[in-house]
């Protein structure tokens, strides 16, 4: 382990190291006719997790997020190949077609540094799909990936590469069906000029509510070129354990990012959300809101981070994290972050924490609605500014049953 991280990993995310690099063997063993820069790249990132282990609550980035419970046990990877969608080509036929257009893919992808996740997806790389938007092509329905869960004992590593050519436009959705297992997600976006990009991530799972909901670690980065437009849209209903890391590089001017996200937590779930905007020239736009609705003993984390760098003149940036507890024993820690390094810029960021205005649901009540369903109304109403939000064509059945459940449990 190296003098960077020497005494700040307790053994227990380290126990299991040895298991994930004999697994890492046995699995490019049966790769052997791969590319050289593939077998290459998985080697590196297995030699690095090695080195770090999986992050501990003495770091920054994970202070409020004990991954114990993925880390204890020795997973057992699920294996297979992405079928075939609609405008989503599998990365394994990608490969098989055409290896150096994917070589050249991945070494444009943002190096996973110290994430011990995305290193994990590096070193097992096989599952997931290319999604590639031909110049000022307009797609008009929605392309859905959806991934099925790892059982229990299982974890699965889907890539998913998004490449918007100049002047395109699409809508793409990653629907994370969670299992009792880890899903760890990577998914790698480049927006190029002139185009325009929505990218959903639903987190919902019917296994909730037969208490099977697992693990599920999301790593995202996006790459957003002149005039291009990125929209993000990440709605988490599911999961004992959720970790997701947003990453977006205002690359050109004239780029706009708009991320919003919606977390509702029940019984004893923990939903983790960081994410960072790097405003890296001037003239960009950013506009960050995400809310959590927290009930039970459920919890919540929210770090965002906005980067404007010192020749990024003109950047206009919010951030916003509106929270709403319904139980005594909900919580949420939140850390908005400005960080800005040149002085002609328009930037505003902050986060509030509260209950339900009795006052409101009394003047409801006042008009014949039953409290139970005045509470519900409010609620409602204060997740609808992100559901409103969604592409057209986007169904939203899963988080109305997110939804019901967390109102359930703060009307019981």
């Amino acid at each position: 382990m190296s003098g960077k991280n020497a005494g700040r990993v307790n053994p227990v995310y380290t126990a299991q190291l040895g298991h994930y690099r004999d697994a890492q063997a046995a699995f490019a063993s049966e790769r052997s006719g791969d590319p050289e820069w593939l077998v290459g790249l998985r080697a590196n990132a297995i030699d690095r997790f090695a080195e770090i282990g999986f992050p501990s609550t003495r770091l920054e980035e994970w202070k409020y997020t004990n991954v114990a419970p993925i880390a204890k046990d020795a997973l057992v990877l699920r294996d297979g190949d992405a079928p075939e969608i609609e405008g989503a080509e599998s990365l394994s036929s990608a490969i098989a077609r055409d290896p150096e257009a994917l070589r050249a893919r991945f070494a444009r992808c943002p190096a996973s540094k110290d994430r011990a996740f995305a290193l994990l997806n590096d070193a097992f790389l096989a599952n997931g799909w290319w999604v590639s938007v031909p110049t000022n092509a307009d797609v008009g329905a929605p392309i859905h990936l959806r991934i099925d869960g790892a059982a229990a004992g299982e974890v699965l590593h889907p890539r998913v590469l998004v490449d918007v050519a100049p002047g395109a436009r699409a809508t793409v959705v990653i629907e994370l069906e969670g299992g009792p297992g880890l899903t760890n997600l990577v998914a790698d976006i480049e927006v190029a000029a002139n185009a325009s990009l929505d990218l959903v991530l639903l987190q919902a799972s019917e296994g909730d509510a037969r208490g099977e909901a697992g693990f599920q670690v999301s790593t995202a980065s996006a790459r957003v070129a002149r005039d291009g437009r990125f929209r993000s849209h990440t709605l988490t209903t599911s999961g004992t354990l959720v970790r997701n890391d947003l990453d977006v590089l205002l690359a050109e001017e004239g780029a706009d990012c708009e991320l919003r996200g919606l977390f509702l937590g029940s019984g004893s779930r923990l939903i983790d959300n960081h994410s960072a905007v790097d405003h890296a020239v001037p003239h960009c736009n950013s506009r960050e809101l995400y809310k959590g609705i927290l009930g039970g003993r459920s919890k919540g984390i929210f770090r965002g981070r906005v980067l404007v760098r010192p020749d990024a003149q003109k950047t206009d940036a919010t951030q916003s994290n509106p929270n709403l507890l319904l139980g005594e024993g909900a919580e949420i820690d939140t850390k908005p972050q400005l960080e800005i390094y040149a002085d002609d810029v328009k930037c505003s960021h902050g986060a509030t924490v509260g209950q339900l205005d009795e006052d409101a649901v009394f003047y409801l009540r006042s008009r014949g609605i039953g409290v139970a369903e005045a509470r519900a109304l409010m609620i409602l109403a204060f997740a609808n500014e992100i559901l409103d939000a969604l592409p057209e064509g986007v169904a939203s059945d899963a988080v109305a049953k997110g939804l019901q459940a967390v109102l359930e449990e703060a009307t019981s």
